[in-house]
């Protein structure tokens, strides 16, 4: 919250959907963690509701990070302290969404104790802030609420599969589980491809192992554009037998709708797993790919 309040209707950027400025909350500068003028829902039995001022977004697929710092007197059940995120066409009527950043009693009496999560706007054109207070007889605070752009970002793994890679032919890895913020990939088929969702430069980190090489084993790594090998990320040549792992990056400028894969090939003679198991090689076999803004 800011320290200038708007006295009549609520804090400064926010709109009160119920409740009553001075009965059910009002400013509190005695209780403050960083800075700011804390907001106090005060002891009322009554479920008060802010939401806060229209936030742009633009359709842009944009992946925002969203923190709150809360405070309460009593973590008693059903004492709740709500934040979360609404997403909505350009309208501000349809919905896009909603993305919760709490919704449980706090964890300690009397304690700051932020609230966070990443909010991807899934083609949203405007975003909102809600917090609510439960319709419960119980003292809470509401120290800042941010809200701020990251760079789109994905990780993506191999999870409880074995995926073969066959002699002397480039093949392009399988990942089949993700962590996804603004950036795509195909991992129900899987397939492994990766959508870029707007044009830009990006940083893309891959490390990929292969099981049971043997001596003087040749095992490279390339990354493809569009479906075809655009250039070799890393190679090696084993020294001994065992497991050979590769890792490699690339900064590229990519366009919206460009897609990327990782390929793997190696000389072995037969077919080498890349499985998830440890202490296989592909324990580790991932790819992250981040929008880059340096």
């Amino acid at each position: 919250m800011t320290e200038a309040q708007d006295k009549d209707t609520g804090p400064k950027g926010w709109e009160v959907i119920t409740g009553t400025m001075g009965t059910d909350f009002a400013p509190d500068p005695t209780v403050v963690d960083s800075g700011s003028v804390a907001f106090k829902f005060l002891a009322t039995a009554v479920a008060t509701e802010l939401k806060q001022h229209w936030i742009p977004v633009g359709n842009s697929e944009a992946v925002y990070m969203v923190e709150a710092v809360l405070r309460a007197e009593s973590i008693a059940g059903g004492n709740i302290i709500t934040v979360d995120v609404e997403k909505f066409e350009s309208d501000k009527t349809t919905s896009k969404g909603t993305t919760t950043i709490n919704n449980a009693v706090l964890t300690a009496v009397d304690t700051w104790e932020t609230f966070g999560a990443v909010v991807d706007t899934n083609g949203a054109e405007w975003l909102r802030v809600r917090i609510l207070k439960s319709a419960t007889a119980f003292a809470g605070w509401v120290d800042r609420v941010d809200t701020r752009p990251l760079p789109r970002g994905l990780t993506a793994k191999m999870s409880s599969i074995t995926q073969a890679i066959s002699t002397g032919s480039i093949t392009p890895i399988t990942f089949n589980s993700a962590v996804e913020h603004g950036i795509t990939i195909e991992t129900s088929t899987p397939t492994g491809v990766i959508t870029i969702p707007v044009g830009g430069r990006y940083m893309i980190t891959t490390m990929i192992g292969l099981e049971s090489m043997s001596d003087g084993d040749r095992m490279s790594m390339y990354l493809a554009l569009n479906g075809s090998t655009e250039r070799l990320l890393a190679e090696r040549i084993m020294a001994g037998a065992g497991h050979s792992y590769l890792t490699g990056s690339a900064q590229m400028t990519l366009a919206a709708g460009d897609t990327i894969e990782i390929e793997i090939d190696h000389d072995h003679g037969s077919n080498l797993n890349i499985a998830d198991t440890s202490p296989s090689a592909s324990a580790f076999s991932r790819v992250e790919v981040t929008e880059w803004r340096g």
